[in-house]
């Protein structure tokens, strides 16, 4: 069986266009989401993020959506994508019921979630990523 953050960064397809950019023309092709991926899974277990963790991943659909996801399940870790939209006691509410040992997202995002009275001291890594218009 195999898994997708396995198939979809084997080295065969690195050449190919991974991802085409949500929004503009930007794409970001297999071997810099490997890159990518890899840069950031390391960075989750460097903070203790492994096998059964819980990552709560704070981003819209881009390619720092799918890098955040990848990452966390190289990792092994459970992934819950929180809709940024919610806003205030919504976002608290589920972040809170999550309890993640790591919050993944774009910096404005986690920015407004701290802002809003989300909880991060019980929280092993906060990662945040540039704004979607930058690269992963």
């Amino acid at each position: 069986m195999d898994f997708i953050h396995v198939r979809c960064l084997e080295p065969d397809r690195w050449d190919r266009v991974a991802l085409r950019a949500f929004a503009g023309p930007r794409s970001v092709d297999y071997r810099g989401l490997a890159v990518a991926v890899e840069a950031l899974a390391r960075t989750l277990r460097d903070a203790d993020v492994g096998r059964g963790a819980r990552v709560a991943l704070l981003a819209q659909a881009s390619a720092e959506f799918v890098v955040g996801l990848l990452a966390a399940l190289r990792c092994g870790a459970a992934v819950a994508p929180i809709d940024p939209s919610l806003r205030g006691l919504s976002l608290t509410d589920a972040l809170d019921r999550l309890a993640p040992d790591a919050l993944i997202g774009v910096d404005s995002i986690l920015r407004r979630a701290v802002a809003s009275g989300v909880q991060v001291d019980r929280t092993r890594a906060v990662i945040a990523f540039r704004e979607a218009t930058s690269n992963p």
